[in-house]
């Protein structure tokens, strides 16, 4: 029972990660497309 609790933690805080990489990247890919559309029309 403990050895699942701590195997369940484990993979929570495995896909809180993944999450928060995904967030980060998904972030800055927003902001280089706005960006470039930002150029592109005003320049």
């Amino acid at each position: 029972c403990d050895a699942v609790t701590v195997n369940q933690r484990r993979s929570h805080r495995t896909l809180t990660l993944y999450s928060y990489q995904h967030r980060l990247f998904f972030c800055a890919l927003a902001t280089f497309v706005f960006n470039a559309f930002f150029k592109a029309r005003f320049t």
